[in-house]
């Protein structure tokens, strides 16, 4: 099986620190979004649909480490 990717990153211009992750493997995060939630909650983000707001870059570090 081909590995999918789980997510990108997006830049939101004029944004300021504010990182977008759009999630795209619908599956794994339909199997895992009461933990992206939890996860989210302890952390500078914030999830909306099917993306989740970071607020600055350590929190976009921990979200690749974590979620990759």
């Amino acid at each position: 099986m081909i590995p999918r990717e789980r997510f990108m990153v997006a830049e939101i211009p004029g944004a300021g620190a504010e990182i977008l992750v759009i999630l795209i493997d619908y599956h794994f995060w339909s199997d895992n979004i009461g933990e992206l939630i939890e996860w989210c909650s302890h952390r500078n983000a914030t999830t909306e649909g099917m993306t989740v707001v970071l607020g600055d870059d350590l929190t976009l570090t921990e979200f690749l480490l974590r979620w990759a």
